[in-house]
């Protein structure tokens, strides 16, 4: 029997054969969770952004680079990160991910400029 002679499954059926489980629930909580954590993240620069300018001597596309900083850094964080979750696993890359990702934003808070 050969890959093409396998009987195959419409990945909806899967879906309707799969029970609902506590599991699912604690994978829906984990990413709310992280939905609201980037949400949070992006609105907190967004709340703050009138206070920038003057408080920093930041002129409006200033701004924006400030604003689009967050969006730009998911980029290299991605390529680094997912190729890194496929060799490792995804526990230990999270970890790690989160770990670098509050050292380097403790750092941005002594930033000197923008």
């Amino acid at each position: 029997m050969t890959a093409t002679d396998a009987p195959t499954l419409p990945i909806g059926a899967a879906f309707d054969r799969m029970p609902f489980s506590r599991r699912h629930v604690l994978i829906a909580l984990a990413l709310f969770i992280a939905f609201v954590i980037e949400s949070w993240e992006q609105l907190a620069l967004v709340y703050v952004s009138g206070d920038l300018g003057p408080a920093f001597g930041i002129d409006e596309a200033g701004i924006g680079v400030v604003l689009s900083a967050v969006a730009f850094g998911m980029i290299p964080g991605v390529l680094v990160w997912g190729p890194l979750a496929d060799r490792v696993g995804r526990r230990p890359t999270a970890f790690w991910s989160l770990l670098a990702y509050g050292v380097i934003a403790l750092a941005s808070a002594f930033a000197p400029n923008m």
